[in-house]
């Protein structure tokens, strides 16, 4: 129940109330409304008018309305002119909610992945629909299924579907790695068709699911499930409530980097045995196919075999499309007219730093950001909004690849600036919130501001800038990260003052019961490395607090979330070593080979896996050659 005070604190303070009553809206099954008032503009923004919405959202009036307030509150659902006494009789007598649902289509939190479905209907996709969803990220099941034998609409990944449905038969939880655009949640897909050959029932978890509850019952009793998460932050929220369901294995599309540092998360919140498949290789026969693919639906343009050839990554082939006239004329005429607007431009631009960064765009979220109902805009220009965003269950951009094409092409850097600014301070608002904890630190990371402002004149210069301003807001200067991400952001040009940052890192971060300094510790160590390695003096005065941080780097190895970090650094030791190992008393240098002996060792101990995805053998190499140059 929300009254006066309700509206006061989130006025002032942005209490929670607002983003939780928005997702209990959604999700319900119907909200009805004692005693609304035009006046309460909290909740008049709240009721998005998302078509799912405005169908069990109910106004309970005294009698009828007048004309103004029934054409407004028929913009966001049905007036039951009925009363406080005749609600309290329509709920007394409303009937008990129907049984548990045996139609996999009728789940709440999922949505069923049927290859069967309208069997009929699968036609070989045409030209103009491989193109779109190659460029614009528009995706077909149905699509996908028909052309997959003579790969006439996706790249089948062949390889690592076998591999993938493999992993399955003995793990629980399947965690599908990728660099961003690099194809997760059509490999999800591919691999669902795969499973689903082999009687398994696959379901998508939707993207504004936020209870499974409902449908437990209905799931146990269809035998062998398979439930993917194209979101990591989807599956946190969800997975643990599915977990009991005795036949299910769950597979979690995760970017990479996030695999890399959230081991532990993993491990301690998702079923077990977990088993990993990455997508970050491109195989031989995939390229062929994706080449094949192109030519097929005429897409191919002047250089393309010369750059598919260099291609790296699934990203990078994509990539090459934009060249093709046909494509380029396309997003020429048809989107950019409409990505003039105003109002469609800043949710598109916000849409696309959220998922840049990682993280899914909550049109609640989008509508603090911008000042604007997403999809009272979105849907007034829906037959080209769709190409770019999925308006199903939750708005979302198609496309990483084609979004950031856009982007770097199409826009102002500068509105950019000024969004992500918005985005992390309306975050930071937010962070007693796990989600938004997240999103600010990933906003804040001076390597992902990095990439998208790399083409941005004088980006340094513009990037101190908003950390300056940033600086000046209290709640962000009270984040540890924010100081770690800014002393980062300095290091090549004033070491001495990314020094101070790192000290205020840590005062910070002593402040905030229960914070892990590991990422402030890996940083440290590398910063102490550079300085004295491009010092002059005949002592190296930051040796034992560069002993101190080795021994924290070190046992880092040892934990799977936070070695990717110490693994980095660690290969900052042979320059340092060359450059000052003459500068070290026999103590000393004494003391670094036992410390870099016992990195070597922990190297050593890592899977043949794990070496191969990090390249951690190169690193024990270069560390071995800094006890040379210590033992020379």
């Amino acid at each position: 129940m929300l009254g006066e005070r309700s509206y006061v604190r989130q006025h002032n303070e942005k209490s929670p109330w607002y983003d939780e009553f928005d997702r209990d809206v959604r999700f319900a099954d119907a909200t009805f409304f004692v005693g609304y008032s035009l006046k309460d503009q909290h909740i008049t923004a709240l009721l998005l008018k998302n078509p799912d919405t405005k169908g069990k959202v109910f106004f309970v009036t005294r009698g009828e309305p007048d004309k103004p307030t029934t054409s407004k509150l028929s913009q966001y659902g049905k007036i039951m002119p009925i009363g406080i006494s005749g609600f309290s009789d329509f709920a007394r007598n409303t009937p008990k909610p129907p049984p548990v649902v045996s139609d996999p289509n009728q789940l709440r939190s999922l949505r069923y992945l049927n290859p069967l479905q309208d069997k009929a209907a699968l036609t070989p996709p045409t030209s103009s629909e491989v193109r779109s969803f190659l460029t614009f990220g528009s995706f077909n099941f149905k699509r996908m299924i028909a052309g997959l034998k003579v790969n006439s609409y996706v790249v089948g990944r062949g390889e690592a579907v076998a591999k993938a449905v493999v992993a399955l038969q003995s793990s629980k939880t399947l965690m599908v790695d990728a660099r961003i655009g690099n194809g997760k949640t059509t490999f999800l897909h591919l691999l669902a068709g795969a499973l689903s050959e082999r009687n398994v029932k696959c379901f998508m978890c939707r993207s504004n699911a936020m209870t499974a509850s409902h449908d437990l019952e209905a799931l146990r009793a269809m035998g062998k499930v398979a439930i993917f998460f194209d979101s990591y932050g989807s599956a946190l929220d969800l997975i643990q409530e599915f977990a009991s369901l005795p036949e299910a294995v769950f597979v979690v599309a995760v970017r990479s980097s996030v695999l890399a540092v959230q081991m532990h998360e993993i491990l301690a919140k998702f079923p077990s045995p977990i088993a990993t498949a990455s997508l970050n290789r491109l195989t031989r026969d995939d390229r062929i196919a994706f080449s094949q693919l192109v030519s097929d639906a005429g897409l191919l343009s002047s250089d393309f075999e010369q750059k598919a050839s260099a291609a790296k990554d699934f990203r990078e082939l994509v990539l090459t499309l934009f060249d093709n006239r046909i494509v380029r004329t396309a997003i020429e005429k048809e989107l950019l007219p409409k990505l003039g607007d105003t109002k469609v431009r800043a949710i598109f631009i916000a849409s696309y730093l959220l998922k840049e960064s990682g993280h899914d765009a909550d049109p609640v979220f989008l509508r603090d950001v911008t000042g604007i109902d997403p999809y009272d805009v979105l849907c007034s220009v829906e037959h080209v909004a769709s190409e770019v965003f999925d308006l199903r269950d939750q708005l979302q951009l198609r496309s990483a690849v084609f979004s950031e094409y856009l982007v770097r092409n199409f826009f102002d850097p500068k509105e950019l600036l000024v969004t992500v600014e918005h985005l992390i301070t309306l975050s930071i608002l937010r962070r007693d919130e796990r989600r938004f904890q997240r999103m600010s630190g990933a906003l804040m990371q001076f390597s992902f501001l990095s990439r998208v402002f790399s083409k941005m004149p004088e980006s340094k210069t513009e990037l101190h800038g908003l950390f300056e301003r940033l600086r000046h807001n209290n709640a962000i200067n009270a984040e540890p990260l924010f100081w770690l991400q800014y002393a980062i952001s300095m290091v090549d040009t004033d070491p001495e003052i990314s020094e101070n940052f790192i000290a205020t890192a840590y005062t910070r971060a002593k402040d905030r019961k229960g914070f892990l300094t590991y990422q402030i510790d890996t940083f440290a160590l590398r910063l102490a490395v550079q300085v004295e390695t491009a010092r002059k003096g005949n002592v190296v005065e930051r040796f034992d607090y560069i002993i101190e941080k080795l021994g924290m780097v070190i046992n880092m190895i040892g934990d799977s979330s936070h070695r990717f970090y110490a693994i980095n650094v660690l290969g900052d030791f042979e320059p340092f070593t060359a450059a000052r190992a003459r500068m070290l008393t026999i103590t000393q240098k004494n003391r670094l080979v036992y410390d870099l002996s016992r990195a070597v060792s922990a190297l050593e101990s890592l899977s043949m896996d794990y070496r191969a995805q990090s390249g951690s053998d190169a690193t024990k190499e270069s560390l071995i050659r800094s006890k040379d140059h210590l033992l020379a």
